[in-house]
């Protein structure tokens, strides 16, 4: 499996399921979650504890294409400003 008990994992905001419970596990699309078993073909989450159906545990299973990346890899950042940029190019010529 591609990735760990307790790595942070941002869901596919493309849609995570298409299934019968498609809506539910849909509106956890660009959360952070984190995965609390890798049981065979899928992972288990800490953050939707209680909300699956009960045969699942009260868990979605989430399989690696309904996982968009590590958390980590995802770079967060604001861009700069013009003023910002024209400090920069200043300070450097």
């Amino acid at each position: 499996m591609k990735y760990n008990v307790g790595d942070k994992v941002i869901i596919s905001e493309r849609g995570a399921s298409t299934g019968p419970w498609a809506e539910d596990m849909n509106s956890w699309s660009g959360a952070v979650m984190t995965i609390k078993e890798a049981r065979g073909s899928h992972y288990v989450m800490i953050e939707d504890e209680g909300c699956g159906p009960k045969e699942q545990d009260r868990h979605w299973h989430w399989y690696e294409g309904m996982i968009k990346c590590l958390a980590e890899d995802e770079i967060d950042f604001e861009p700069a400003t013009a003023d910002e940029l024209r400090k920069l190019y200043e300070s450097i010529i």
